[in-house]
């Protein structure tokens, strides 16, 4: 029995040993391709209609990078890319996109908690801070009409997609534990803003911290 445990234990190890990855592009779109495969085929079509509606200064469909594809996975990889979208118009390269996209405060809800006794405790003083769970029932609001064939809803079919992007998104985001959490301490009384401020970089001589490598990230 022995024998046949060591080799498998071993195994195992290896498989855990993998680097931590962020809940980066990757994560979302494994997030968007479980959603997928539970689609019907109606859904998927109607979903792929409204990214097809997304602004130009969007970007929203700008990566074509199924072109070469069957058209049922182009389909597919629009619907994980949108996924990703809202992480994509961070960027600081693209500065009007990310000016009229970018939405720091949909992507998280901070709630404070602080360790006692070896027992996490809700710091209940402190409030909440993010609008993740807002925003997500927004997103469900805004598609729910259009998705099930209710006309009424005034969205623009530009809103409709980028509503849908973020629906995609934030799904993701809210199962992320780092997302919805901040952890207090003696050295952040404030909350630790989801790990971010959780360094894991080196002390400079003076004695702050370099947080370009923080628990989030990791």
């Amino acid at each position: 029995m022995k024998s046949r445990l060591c080799p498998l234990l071993l195994l195992v190890l290896a498989l855990l040993s993998t680097p931590s990855r962020a809940w980066d592009q990757k994560g979302h779109r494994v997030v968007a391709a479980v959603a997928w495969e539970h689609m019907d085929a109606g859904t998927r079509t109607k979903a792929v209609a409204l990214l097809h509606g997304a602004p130009g200064d969007s970007d929203l469909l700008a990566e074509d990078a199924g072109a070469a594809l069957p058209q049922a996975e182009q389909d597919r990889e629009l619907f994980l890319r949108a996924a990703t979208w809202p992480d994509i118009v961070r960027d600081l390269a693209h500065p009007a996109r990310r000016a009229k996209y970018h939405r720091s405060p949909w992507h998280y809800l901070n709630i404070f908690w602080q360790e006692r006794n070896r027992r996490p405790v809700e710091r209940k003083d402190l409030g909440i801070e993010g609008d993740l769970l807002a925003r997500l029932a927004k997103c469900d609001t805004d598609l729910r009409s259009v998705l099930s064939d209710q006309r009424s809803e005034p969205l623009s079919a530009g809103e409709r997609a980028v509503a849908l992007a973020w629906f995609e998104h934030l799904v993701g985001d809210v199962h992320q534990p780092l997302h919805t959490s901040a952890r207090v301490t003696g050295f952040e009384p404030r909350g630790d803003h989801g790990g971010n401020d959780f360094c894991l970089g080196k002390t400079h001589p003076l004695g702050k911290h370099d947080c370009s490598a923080n628990l989030h990230a990791l």
